[in-house]
């Protein structure tokens, strides 16, 4: 057999690359066999500028400035280099990557580095970061192995992307930078089939089944899926619509078009199976909003009740981590994400005077504020099914069974769930249980929200200083837009007199901060602390249960959970998800009690 192998030029920032990928993927499953792939990032990107963020991320590794020796003597793109390291781990991560890396550089604020953004979509790629890591910065022979040539122009390319094949010596360019219709790029790859075929190179079994391919690669257009599957459009459209209502797979927009992926999670959303008609939620915060984007997606008529005038003003912002980002994954709702929320990749612990006692990589985990968060769902609703200002008063009851939803001047009747998301101080809480006890708990919090640019701190990196002297840790977590959050946690028996007077706080916050290292003064000091929020942790005991009859709790009206865990926002979500899920599982002979 006669060694073949593709070389292929691509770009980040060309859309027409990101489609012709595909073209890619479905030659490489047919001739897999004995052919040699390399992938080559040629956009004009100033390798040498991300030479100090590579050294000083691999400082503890050997050879780093061998490493970047090797990288400045030579034009080795970086995305050359991750891609090639993601391929260790499987073809599929690594286109995966090459997508990602293309929608997170559209989206990703000026201070993110190429190398960061890199991270960033690696992260997202479900590879062993530790692994992708090393492959990428300390396996010198995997530079060998690529053999990059210099100066790809000398093969007289016109445009990106483009694929040379080369067979026993001999080079043979395909470019497709002029491809505008799916009937162009069906010619080249007969041509290309016809070459290799020419060379008597065997074919592998091509794989028509598009389950194959939703399996293994992720954001797949329709398009995409014929083109790989090579199946009619009306056999995808067929397929895709069949899968998405059984919640095997996700609908999500790249690049302002619908996309498929599989789902995350192992509960899966039937959208032709909800026997309800119509649901009552009361609250608008994270967990109702993200029950009402689940039901308006199955068309499932339903009612917020948010009992202040807008739910977008109140609290500040939190951390996501991963089972609130796979649940926002599962919903389609990942890449919406990445567009405004910053994502977290270290997490660093200094002392007062400004000295690292601890520095972790992290994966999975994202800064948001609640604002943009609550947005992501809130543009996909329709505004008049969210009521501002209604206080839910009680529940009515008739022979026993729950009937309606009461406030001041009305009762609501029309649900056949009721849906209590009103927080750690719910009032539908009281009617499922009586008087289930708060407890107040010593532990403190102030969180304040400052817009401040060119503040000299990394931006994707989680902060706290651990003061142990006065019991206490302050942390910055960064979002985007140069917005910070930043709280102080402490023990109110050691400061018993820090009321919830402006005053009071700046007193406080002052003090406690007046030695610490520049950057923390200055976030103090552009700090309006009258918005700061000041918080007393609350615990309650595990309730029986978490239903009766019409009435479920979720989110914190169900399970508080202290603030220092960065928990309740994520839980918020998976109960959502989990309950829509279950919801549209509910069979025939099934009351609402039945399925819980």
């Amino acid at each position: 057999m006669k060694e073949i192998r593709f070389d292929y030029y691509t770009s980040l920032f060309d859309e027409l690359c990101d489609i012709n990928d595909f073209l890619i993927i479905k030659l490489y499953h047919e001739y897999s066999n004995g052919i040699r792939l390399n992938v080559h990032i040629v956009d004009p990107l100033p390798t040498n500028h991300n030479l100090s963020h590579i050294s000083s991320d691999i400082s503890s590794q050997d050879n780093p400035k061998q490493l970047a020796q090797i990288i400045k003597n030579t034009d080795y793109q970086l995305s050359s280099l991750a891609f090639n390291a993601a391929c260790m781990q499987g073809l599929k991560h690594a286109f995966q990557l090459l997508k990602k890396l293309r929608y997170l550089i559209q989206f990703n604020d000026s201070k993110s580095s190429y190398y960061e953004q890199l991270i960033d979509a690696a992260s997202e790629c479900n590879l062993n970061m530790t692994q992708f890591r090393k492959d990428l910065h300390t396996d010198t022979n995997l530079l060998q192995q690529l053999n990059i040539n210099k100066a790809p122009n000398k093969y007289k390319m016109v445009g990106m992307p483009t694929l040379m094949i080369r067979i026993d010596g001999e080079k043979h360019l395909f470019n497709f930078s002029d491809h505008k219709k799916q009937a162009d790029y069906d010619q080249s790859f007969n041509k290309i089939e016809k070459l290799v075929d020419d060379f008597n190179h065997p074919r592998t079994h091509l794989v028509k089944d598009i389950d194959f391919y939703l399996k293994y690669y992720e954001d797949l257009s329709t398009s995409d899926l014929c083109f790989l599957s090579e199946q009619s459009l009306e056999f995808v459209r067929s397929k895709t619509r069949d899968k998405y209502r059984r919640g095997e797979i996700v609908r999500v927009t790249m690049n302002n078009q619908i996309a498929w992926s599989r789902s995350l999670s192992s509960f899966k959303i039937k959208r032709d199976g909800f026997l309800i008609n119509g649901m009552s939620i009361v609250g608008g915060g994270v967990a109702g909003t993200a029950i009402a984007y689940l039901l308006k997606d199955a068309d499932i008529p339903f009612r917020i009740y948010e009992h202040k005038k807008s739910n977008l003003d109140s609290g500040l912002g939190f951390i996501l981590m991963k089972n609130g980002i796979k649940t926002l994954a599962s919903m389609g709702l990942k890449n919406e994400l990445f567009k405004k929320a910053n994502k977290i990749n270290k997490f660093r612990a200094i002392t007062p005077l400004g000295d690292t006692i601890s520095s972790v990589k992290i994966t999975d985990c994202m800064g948001i504020s609640r604002k943009d968060f609550l947005s992501i769902f809130q543009e996909n609703i329709n505004k008049y099914n969210i009521t501002f200002g209604k206080k839910c008063t009680g529940i009515q009851y008739k022979n026993d069974q729950i009937n309606g939803l009461m406030f001041e001047n009305e009762i609501d009747s029309s649900f056949d769930v009721l849906v209590g998301c009103d927080g750690i101080n719910s009032t539908l809480r009281n009617h499922l249980h009586s008087e289930p006890t708060l407890e107040y708990l010593d532990e403190a919090e102030i969180v304040s929200m400052v817009t401040l640019p060119n503040l000299d701190i990394p931006h994707d990196e989680f902060l706290k200083v651990i003061d142990v002297e006065h019991s206490i840790s302050l942390g910055v977590v960064p979002l985007k837009n140069d917005q910070y959050i930043w709280f102080i946690q402490y023990n109110r028996n050691l400061f018993p007199d820090i009321d919830k007077s402006t005053q009071s706080k700046i007193d406080f916050v002052d003090k406690l901060t007046m030695n610490y290292p520049s950057f923390i003064r200055k976030l103090v000091d552009q700090t309006d602390i009258e918005k700061s929020y000041m918080w007393r942790a609350k615990r309650m005991d595990l309730l029986p249960s978490f239903h009766k009859d019409k009435l479920i709790l979720i989110g914190d009206a169900a399970h508080p959970l202290l603030s220092l865990t960065s928990q309740g926002a994520n839980s918020a979500l998976v109960d959502a998800f989990i309950l829509v899920s279950l919801l549209s599982e509910q069979k025939d002979d099934e009351s609402i009690d039945d399925i819980f």
